[in-house]
């Protein structure tokens, strides 16, 4: 392999030029020599994809668009080889190039194709990659929280294998993210460990990065002699053993360090040199940092017209990619240099934009949660630290000896000047005695000046603030009205279609002529208008809980198998669109996996029935394809149809609040908008993930991951038996179960779905009525309303409880808020289920508590 390597890295570099990118393929072109073209032409199969991961890792950083073509062609031949692992590489090499090229949503996606694999094959170092490159692209867009997580992911596998490149860099990154927040003495210390490290792996690159680290901190600290030292060792590093971009960064900082020294030519000279290099690599990130660093000079000059335009462009490239920490600077300068032109109104507006931004970056929860890293990181890498140390004694030990001696010519040094500063400082104390009461004086004055300057800048800042209170209520007010019109117009038509047929139905079944069958017909769509408007309702509140944060996840055990064939089923009762002609339903399960899942059943089913929906109105031929199976740790459901298909610039926004989607101008496909978003929160709240692959024309396949834990497996013995009870041919026979409803129909129809079971039924009106019958009678099983006269449900099931406490007791209520389902359960419940009452859910309980 590596003698491979070798004879590739002398082919492309003495034939470079030879070789172009025409579409998606990569060719020799016709002035290279017959031999090269003969070379690369026996290169099939594994070793031409080889040679396509080599040259593209290898033109990342210099040529991204080039690499993100050479990694796209790696993809598609890994995956006509089988090669897993070359394909996770390839995607991760995607995935880079993709970020360098300011599109975050591929990288995104390109990354998790590539965590998938690394996971699934077990190969820490590619996983270390993964977690590297997602965490440079969240500390990018201002995502600390999800950045440190991902860093921290690495940094527990690099502390069990030895990977000292990876280590330094990962301990760079995370002083990285300090030197963010401002914590310079954290940082310091962080990059201090990494150049440590990298000296001690003799990796040249990284002691190149950890002194430009190093050298920013000087910067900020006002050392600039130390400053441009490091930085120019760090260059003579790079210039043998860097990138491009890794030299712009270091000529960047540079650049920075004059201007702060008020050098404004020289500063301008480095940063013309850092723009001109990142927008040919093209870089939107290295492109906007270095219009911002740019534009700061030409504002404190005669060009600040210039340096505003560039300012501004500079801020709208952030923007238009995600990079939240340029956004604050950028705001920051702008509000800064408006302030200074008197141009009040315009630094007001860059102000509350700054703050706007600044709060989504420096949270309080992601300095908590950067506090609770470092106690980690702390903790794990104590044992890596000693050793740190224990070198860096050996090596101070070693420098003394000669240290004895400098210092005793410092010693000598230090006497003479002692000598010559005592007689000039009692020539100053001299001069000082005459001056004193004057300088006294002038400091008096200076004093009350600032004194004064203090009072007028607090109350500017005080109607400043009242200013942006103000703004801000107005502007929430505003949004909230758009929501309100766009919520109201999205749900108008999805109402109204099933709302009329039940008001339709119900008149038509007023009708005296009516003949039974045509009672059963309307009863029957009246039944299935109200499920649909129903689970609108549901989908509906549940996206008011997610809101406010409310909505919460109950789990348990259940059968996925049996939960995926009743979620068909209800589709199939439900809805109008049920297998068009032409279309077959396939089920692919994972045969090796034993079929339970520790999760919140009711939240799988809505999950799942939303996308079974949205395949069926889509798919008008072909088939559609539910399955399931496992990777790792997580278990991976997927909904394939062959229907109309996403296009990819769609891919991301279907998952957003009110969004929809029509493929076709002269057709209209019913919808909120609202069931894709509410599946991406839940399964968010569930700790998994959710995502779609799809073509145009072609399909698609939505897939959502849950976790998955060895414990499954041994309950789901325990649990088996569940699959046979979806028949609800249960007895009760023997058992006595009390309903207590104050509402005569709500009993009626509990009393009418439990009749086929045997049990005797007895019903109470109120609280206290319930409490009669418990003491009365041997009751096996309650059924209790929350909300009763005299006394209601939640008081009867504290008395109740006190009296029997083994007594099972289930709330039926229409209460679905997680404060009444705590209270019910603190109270001594034994399971909670919402109204309308399904008749499955209500034997599933029954069933459970009885048998």
């Amino acid at each position: 392999m590596k003698l491979f390597r070798c004879f590739f890295v002398g082919f492309v570099f003495y034939f470079g030029c030879a070789w172009s990118i025409q579409g998606k393929e990569l060719s020799v072109s016709d002035s290279a020599p017959d031999t090269v073209k003969a070379i690369y032409q026996k290169l099939t199969g594994k070793p031409r994809l080889l040679q396509l991961l080599e040259l593209s890792k290898q033109t990342l950083q210099n040529n991204p668009r080039l690499s993100k073509q050479l990694s796209s062609q790696a993809i598609s031949l890994a995956l006509e080889l089988g090669a897993k692992e070359e394909q996770g590489y390839a995607n991760l090499y995607f995935g880079n190039a993709s970020f360098f090229l300011g599109d975050y949503f591929n990288a995104q996606e390109s990354l998790s194709r590539s965590l998938s694999i690394a996971q699934g094959l077990g190969n820490q170092r590619l996983l270390v990659d993964v977690y590297d490159a997602f965490g440079t692209v969240y500390t990018s867009t201002g995502d600390f929280q999800k950045a440190l997580k991902y860093f921290k992911s690495a940094f527990q596998i690099i502390l069990q294998i030895d990977f000292p490149e990876e280590r330094s860099s990962i301990i760079r990154k995370i002083g990285n993210i300090y030197f963010q927040f401002g914590d310079n003495q954290k940082a310091l210390d962080f990059y201090l460990v990494a150049l440590e490290t990298s000296r001690k792996g003799n990796d040249q690159e990284g002691v190149s990065m950890a002194y430009n680290n190093i050298g920013r901190i000087f910067t900020e600290q006002g050392k600039y002699t130390e400053a441009l030292d490091y930085f120019d060792k760090a260059l003579k590093i790079k210039k043998h053993v860097g990138s491009e971009i890794s030299i712009s960064n270091t000529l960047l900082n540079i650049g920075r360090t004059y201007e702060k020294m008020a050098k404004f030519g020289l500063a301008e000279k480095y940063y013309l040199e850092v723009l001109k290099t990142r927008s040919r690599l093209e870089n939107p990130e290295g492109v906007a940092s270095a219009q911002q660093y740019l534009s700061r000079v030409y504002l404190q000059s005669a060009r600040a017209p210039l340096g505003e335009r560039l300012l501004k462009k500079s801020i709208h490239l952030a923007d238009s990619f995600g990079l939240d920490g340029l956004k604050v600077s950028g705001y920051q300068q702008l509000a800064e240099y408006y302030t200074r032109s008197n141009r009040y109104k315009e630094a007001l507006d860059a102000l509350l934009s700054y703050n706007k931004a600044k709060d989504s970056v420096y949270s309080n929860e992601k300095r908590r949660f950067l506090v609770e890293v470092d106690s980690r990181y702390k903790f794990e890498s104590s044992e890596y630290r000693i050793k740190m140390l224990s070198k860096e004694a050996a090596l101070k030990a070693s420098e003394l000896k000669e240290a004895r001696w400098v210092g005793y010519f410092w010693a000598i040094l230090f006497l003479c000047f002692v000598l010559v500063s005592y007689l000039l400082f009692h020539n100053y104390q001299l001069k000082s005695s005459i001056n004193k009461k004057l300088v006294l004086e002038i400091e008096e004055r200076k004093k009350a000046q600032l004194e004064l300057v203090r009072y007028q800048i607090d109350l500017e800042r005080i109607v400043d603030d009242r200013t942006a209170q103000l703004k801000e209520a107005k502007d929430c007010a505003e949004q909230s009205d758009r929501l309100k019109s766009s919520f109201l117009a999205n749900i108008s038509h999805e109402v109204r279609t099933p709302m009329n047929a039940i008001v339709g139905f119900t008149s038509f079944l007023l009708e005296p002529s009516l003949d039974k069958k045509s009672q059963t017909e309307a009863l029957s769509q009246i039944k299935v208008n109200g499920d649909i408007l129903l689970s609108l309702l549901n989908d509906i509140l549940d996206i008011s809980l997610i809101e406010v944060d409310q909505l919460k996840i109950v789990n348990g055990y259940f059968n996925i198998e049996r939960s995926i064939e009743e979620v068909v089923s209800q589709k199939q009762s439900i809805s109008s669109q049920w297998l068009k002609p032409g279309v077959e339903l396939k089920f692919t399960p994972d045969t090796q996996f034993e079929g339970m899942l520790f999760a919140d059943e009711s939240r799988f089913r809505q999950i799942l029935g939303n996308l079974l929906s949205n395949a069926l109105k889509f798919t008008d031929q072909g088939y559609i394809e539910i399955g399931y199976r496992v990777e790792q740790l997580m278990v991976v459901f997927f909904v394939r149809d062959t229907g109309i298909g996403v296009p990819r610039g769609n891919q991301r926004a279907i998952f957003d609040r009110f969004s929809k989607f029509n493929a076709s101008e002269d057709r209209f496909y019913s919808g909120t908008g609202i069931g894709l978003s509410l599946c991406k929160d839940i399964v968010g709240l569930m700790d998994g993930n959710i995502w779609v692959d799809s073509t145009p024309g072609n399909g698609s396949t939505f897939y959502f991951s849950l976790p998955f834990t060895e414990e499954m497996s041994g309950s789901s013995k325990q649990m088996k038996g569940e699959k046979k009870m979806g028949g609800l041919g249960l007895d009760f026979s023997g058992k006595t179960i009390l309903v207590a409803e104050d509402v005569e129909s709500n009993f009626l129809l509990v009393n009418a779905l439990l009749k086929s079971s045997g049990a005797r039924i007895l019903w109470a009106k109120d609280g206290l009525e319930a409490i009669d019958f418990s003491v009365k009678d041997e009751i096996n099983l309650v059924l209790m309303d929350i909300r009763m006269p005299k006394l209601d449900g939640v008081d009867a099931t504290k008395k109740i409880k006190e009296m029997f406490p083994n007594l099972p007791i289930v709330i039926l209520t229409a209460f679905s808020h997680q404060e009444e389902m705590n209270r019910c359960y603190d109270a001594g419940c034994s399971a909670y289920l919402l109204k309308p009452i399904k008749k499955a859910e209500l034997y599933s309980v029954v069933a459970r508590l009885l048998l």
